[in-house]
């Protein structure tokens, strides 16, 4: 085969079967010849197994292979051995009967059906009911009632009660000898207990495979087996063995320590609460309508952030990885790595020392100890909680293992009485003291870490994303038109847009260049400027690695893109070449500058976010070899100069080991954090940043295959970043000389002249109308609010 099993698969699904797109992601996919067909083996990662020669047989398409793959899904949904504990041929026949029917109804087309009329539709016995109609007629009478009820039978019916007929009227009939070896799929003998599959299949399958079966309607008169979604509860949820119970009981004492009631010298967490604050706040339009007056207030209503007790949500792990501990370490690593969503993601080991690990060294089996145990340890790393009296107990406990240490009885220091009075002043309260926000936490780090950035700043965010993505994707076809156009006349009027999905591209819009042919656009040029933004962004690249992958390359190639066109295209007119200049729609241009010249004047978690992505395009495009896929996004986190989050999404060659891919990714990152550091605009990034590489698993199916694109969608990261407000459309597709182009462009210009003449940072609006040769209205943020009239 020229192209994987995985894109042919891909190749076949409908547009809107999304969750079906999911599932697969999560299945490893291989050829065997140790199965007949077909067959879905259970392991941490489950793997569907093809064999090859089947394949080439019989499933000529991609639909007839997407058909075959469905089948097996579908033994793996139902899982009918959990319904039946002895299963018997008669089982096998009657289930793939209803499974067929269920496929055939839910994939109508002639393309899909085709694979069981063209496998079972010279059958004229009990087999035939393994296809729809359209083959030869059903032989017996009953059985052709039967054939009839499977592919026509009323929505009062369920798919038990077909059943159940269908075993009923078999096993009056009986099967032929050899009658059901003819069966797809790796299908149990008599007596077999192990049906599609042989053990819990992992949390994101199951999750996956929820969401499938949730959108199938249930009967009305849900019973046992008769619900599609019953069944599944049945099988997701085998008797638990010793491990699983251990595993619970771990479960729940988890959500008990992280969900427990806050005491008042728990843990304490910032929450926002109303304040009055030095700062101008969006929220108090009072005082904005005080400053248009010319009387601004001292202070604002605004919120701050203030610690009170609250609940973590995540548990605090502490683990004995003492000598005495290595036989079970294993298996509590194992449970702790399961149940990662529900702790801390900073771990912390103790033996006569307490080091801090993050989750993902657990499921590598790192385990840092000096193979002794001193409980002191376990206080000391302790998250304070601010009271005296867990130091009286650190203290108390140190005495007792120096003691030990020195061959002496452990003692109990005496307590010093405390006044009832002490510490109140004319009957007030006692002042309580505030944390020290800025104080190392001993659960962080085991040195010493200063940091600057207080946590009273909030938190910002920015995104972005790689060359690759369908909506950036979208936007470079649209500049590229433009550039197209404006190269062979500078006047030339373009607005257009480019929604992408799969396999297909649509362009439709307006292209006006030049009075004379020599300057007109064609449908055909349009589409090499489509073909050349694919290729550009790295889709249909050959890779670097090993000989056996030098013919692969992520889909879909540029020769392989249909493009659909709805352009009005011909010269612009003289008569419309004069009124270029003027505004020919409403536009609030918006532009905004701040301080930082490493990061352009612009927010520093949106460069940040920027300059991360092309961190990860010079990453694959230095060694293709990597096996990085063309999309790819980022998000970032900024609290003040402090980095405290970053996402990558990480596109990747289905066969790449894409965990070390994002370890690349992560050290390229880090390193243009540094140059930022060395700038002096962003804080060293400690170990608490936040890492999450590719959170929702495999990321090998990526680009206009995952999803659709459309240009001018990502507005918000083509612009500042969600901390700056947005004014008019986006300039993606438009050609220069078009308002909402010019409006950003001057208010652009406008913020960064005041941000170089002194100001911390700008934000302009700059308006046309309809008729406007020149910006109507500029409108600046620190200034009082007034209008300039710059024409008429």
């Amino acid at each position: 085969m020229n192209e994987t099993l995985a894109l042919r698969l891909l190749n076949a699904l409908p547009a809107g079967a999304y969750e079906v797109t999911a599932l697969l992601g999560l299945l490893r996919i291989e050829e065997s010849r140790d199965v007949p067909t077909a067959a879905v083996t259970c392991e941490r990662r489950p793997v569907l197994k093809l064999n090859p020669d089947f394949v080439a047989e019989h499933c000529a398409s991609d639909e007839h292979l997407f058909m075959l793959v469905m089948h097996e899904l579908h033994h793996v949904l139902l899982g009918h051995t959990r319904l039946f504990p002895r299963a018997t041929q008669l089982h096998n026949v009657a289930f793939d009967a209803v499974i067929n029917a269920l496929l055939c109804t839910r994939f109508p087309q002639p393309a899909h059906t085709s694979f069981f009329l063209g496998y079972y539709g010279r059958e004229s016995g009990a087999l035939r009911l393994l296809a729809p109609p359209g083959g030869s007629p059903v032989e017996d009478p009953a059985l052709r009632l039967l054939h009839e009820t499977l592919y026509s039978a009323p929505g009062d019916v369920t798919c038990l009660e077909v059943f159940e007929r269908l075993v009923s009227a078999l096993g009056e009939r009986g099967l032929a000898p050899g009658e059901a070896e003819g069966l797809l799929g790796d299908h149990c003998r008599e007596g077999d207990d192990d049906y599609g599959t042989s053990g819990p299949l992992p949390a994101e399958v199951v999750a996956a495979i929820r969401r499938i079966v949730e959108k199938w309607p249930p009967p009305p008169d849900a019973m046992r087996g008769r619900s599609l979604a019953d069944v599944l509860e049945e099988h997701v949820n085998p008797p638990a063995r010793p491990g699983e119970r251990v595993l619970a009981a771990l479960r729940r004492a988890l959500d008990d320590s992280a969900a427990g009631t806050p005491r008042p010298g728990g843990v304490r967490r910032a929450g926002l609460v109303p304040a009055l604050v030095p700062l101008p706040s969006p929220r108090d339009r009072r005082a904005t309508v005080a400053r248009l007056a010319g009387t601004p207030p001292l202070l604002y209503a605004g919120e701050v952030e203030w610690p009170r007790a609250r609940a973590s949500g995540r548990a605090h792990v502490y683990l004995d990885v003492s000598g005495s501990m290595d036989p079970y370490l294993p298996f509590l690593y194992g449970a702790l790595v399961r149940l990662g969503e529900r702790i801390d993601p900073r771990v912390r080991l103790f033996s006569t020392e307490v080091v801090t690990v993050r989750l993902e060294a657990l499921a590598r089996g790192k385990v840092p100890t000096t193979g002794g145990d001193r409980g002191s340890v376990r206080l000391r790393a302790r998250p304070r909680r601010g009271g005296a009296e867990d130091s009286r107990d650190h203290r108390r406990l140190r005495g007792r293992d120096e003691g030990a240490a020195r061959g002496e009885s452990p003692k109990v220091p005496a307590r010093r009485p405390r006044r009832p009075d002490a510490g109140r002043l004319e009957g007030r309260p006692r002042a309580r003291r505030l944390p020290n926000r800025s104080a190392p936490r001993a659960d962080c780090s085991q040195e010493v870490r200063m940091t600057t950035t207080s946590n009273w700043f909030p938190l910002r965010f920015a995104e972005a994303v790689c060359a690759g993505h369908p909506d950036r994707l979208s936007d470079s076809i649209a500049d590229g038109i433009v550039a197209l156009a404006t190269g062979r006349d500078p006047e030339a009027l373009v607005g257009v847009e480019v929604a992408l999905h799969r396999k297909v591209v649509f362009v439709d819009g307006r292209i006006a260049a030049g009075p004379g042919p020599e300057c007109a656009v064609t449908e055909e040029e349009v589409a090499g400027v489509v073909r050349a933004a694919y290729a550009a962004a790295g889709y249909g690249d050959s890779f670097d690695g090993p000989e056996k992958y030098r013919h692969y390359f992520f889909e879909p190639a540029p020769h392989h893109v249909e493009v659909r066109f709805d352009l009005c295209l011909g010269p612009l007119e003289a008569e419309e070449r004069a009124f270029r200049c003027v505004a020919d729609d409403q536009v609030i241009g918006v532009g905004y500058a701040c301080r930082g010249e490493r990061a352009g004047l612009i927010p520093l978690e949106q460069a940040l976010a920027r300059d991360f992505v092309k961190a990860i395009e010079g990453l694959r495009e230095e060694r293709r070899k990597r096996w990085i896929g063309p999309d790819g996004k980022v998000f970032v986190a900024v609290r003040g100069r402090r980095l405290e989050a970053v996402s990558l999404s990480l596109h990747h060659f289905v066969h790449a080991d894409w965990l070390a891919l994002c370890a690349l990714a992560k050290e390229a990152c880090l390193a243009v954090a540094a140059e930022y550091v060395a700038a002096g605009e962003l804080e060293a990034p400690a170990e608490s940043v936040d890492w999450l590489f590719n959170g929702a698993g495999s990321f090998a199916v990526g680009g206009p295959l995952g999803d659709n694109g459309l240009s001018g969608k990502k507005l918000v990261a083509e612009a500042y970043g969600t901390a700056v407000p947005i004014g008019g459309g986006t300039v993606h597709g438009k050609d220069p000389l078009k308002p909402d182009v010019r409006a950003q462009r001057i208010a652009r210009d406008w913020a960064v002249k005041r941000v170089r003449e002194g100001a911390a940072e700008a934000t302009v609006w700059v308006v046309f109308r309809p008729g406007d040769e020149e910006p109507r209205w500029v409108e600046e943020s620190e200034e009082r609010i007034r209008s300039s009239i710059l024409a008429r």
